[in-house]
């Protein structure tokens, strides 16, 4: 080890060696030809396969095929069948004959409505159809989010662009599975859009499209409560009404008995991990426990309950002091309660995870106006391994029984909560200066 007076030394050399910092101009140009490289690739390994006859209809969007299935019953089937597990997988076998059926339908009536119409194509045109959409909701949010929290600078604008295109959840578990998960992306992003916009019955309305997925507002909606938006909750209210009376006009109320089943079945399944749930898949610190004992285990179950009770208890306090007055104070508080969304719910599979692009952003946004440079120092390694880990995570967790995704949340959430109380603090010690000073 060097000694200490080295230190400076042994410091202005690795400088030197290393040359001079990448501008951001220099940086900006890396991950765009570092992203068009990874598209070459992937267009490369597609023509390759399709030249050895490979099938796309074998390939493409296996998770799609839940959703392909549900419009194919709607369309042709009674609506209770829905949620009728032999019909489920009697389709899945015609779609894909040489696959193991594993994706149970958990989904809510009216997403059979939604791909009833693409569900009258084959396979292959839907799912492309799907694709687009889902890129387009996922752009769309981008923006929205940029436009309303982003920086200024063209450039930086850019590489959130880059960053969230490049994003594992997105590329593959999203857009190559076909799976839901821009909806979920979009609606949080109009929600955030709209409320620091001053429209908080819109933002409300906005997570109505959540319902696709309920789980995704276990914590949003005691949050709303919490934290005094009770317009925003009114138009949450408003938008599952909606969802609710035209499903049920449609589909017949009885639809949603066969649903509400279902959920209690996918509950079961989740809590001790069988059949439709790969453990390494999961994100959620339930699963990152159940992977950690190799299932169901006494020490795991108590060291969740454990860590849920103390979130829990830190994220209701940090709920009822957010002051609604103070921007870094609200959105620091959305950011804490995306972050923890993932981590503490029922099961959250690996493309939920899109939601921690808004909580990085929430906290990029607000992290600036701190007076420590500590925490900003803190944040880049973080920010920069949520591009690099979701790529190798599912891989660790299988092999060694360590879902590193989840620690890499924990960090985050710890680090939000941190800010979040230095907010409170710098917002406290202004009030009592102006308190205190005279008028002039």
């Amino acid at each position: 080890m060097p000694a200490p007076h080295k230190l400076p030394a042994l410091k202005r050399w690795l400088q030197n060696a290393a040359g001079p910092a990448f501008s951001l101009k220099e940086i900006h140009l890396i991950s765009w030809l570092v992203f068009c490289a990874g598209l070459a690739v992937l267009a490369l390994m597609w023509i390759r396969w399709e030249r050895q006859g490979g099938r796309a209809e074998t390939l493409l969007g296996p998770d799609h095929a839940t959703f392909y299935i549900m419009g194919r019953i709607v369309n042709e089937y009674a609506p209770e069948r829905i949620y009728d597990l032999e019909l489920q997988e009697r389709l899945y076998k015609e779609l894909r004959p040489h696959e193991e059926w594993g994706y149970a339908n958990p989904y809510p009536p009216f997403l059979g409505l939604l791909f009833a119409p693409l569900a009258k194509s084959s396979f292959l045109s839907a799912y492309l159809r799907w694709s687009a959409i889902s890129l387009m909701l996922y752009l769309s949010g981008i923006l929205l989010l940029i436009r309303r929290l982003g920086p200024l600078e063209l450039q930086r604008r850019s590489l959130i662009l880059c960053f969230s295109l490049s994003f594992y959840p997105f590329v593959l578990e999203t857009l190559y599975n076909g799976q839901l998960a821009a909806v979920g992306f979009f609606a949080i992003a109009l929600a955030l859009h709209e409320e620091d916009s001053g429209r908080p019955l819109l933002s409300g309305l906005s997570l109505a499209l959540c319902l696709y997925k309920p789980t995704l507002l276990t914590l949003l909606v005691p949050y709303l409560l919490i934290s005094r938006r009770f317009k925003s909750l009114l138009g949450l209210s408003i938008g599952a009404g909606v969802l609710f009376t035209g499903t049920s006009a449609i589909l017949g109320i009885s639809v949603w008995q066969g649903f509400a089943r279902m959920l209690v079945f996918y509950a079961e399944h989740a809590t001790g991990g069988q059949r439709f749930f790969r453990t390494w898949k999961y994100l959620d610190l339930n699963a990152f426990w159940r992977l950690a004992f190799g299932g169901r285990h006494w020490l795991g179950l108590t060291l969740f309950a454990l860590c849920a009770a103390v979130s829990v208890w830190c994220l209701v306090q940090a709920w009822r002091k957010v002051d609604l007055n103070s921007r870094e104070s609200r959105l620091l508080s959305w950011a804490l309660t995306l972050t923890w969304t993932l981590l503490l719910n029922l099961y959250v599979p690996i493309y939920d995870s899109l939601l921690v692009i808004p909580s990085l952003l929430l906290t990029a946004s607000t992290i600036g106006e701190l007076p420590s440079n500590a925490w900003r120092k803190a944040f880049t390694p973080i920010w920069t391994l949520f591009l690099v880990i979701p790529w190798f995570t599912q891989s660790i967790a299988e092999q060694f029984g360590l879902q590193v995704m989840t620690l890499l949340l924990v960090a985050l959430a710890v680090l939000q909560f941190a800010c979040f109380q230095k907010t409170l603090r710098s917002t406290l010690c202004q009030s009592a200066e102006a308190f205190v000073t005279p008028p002039a």
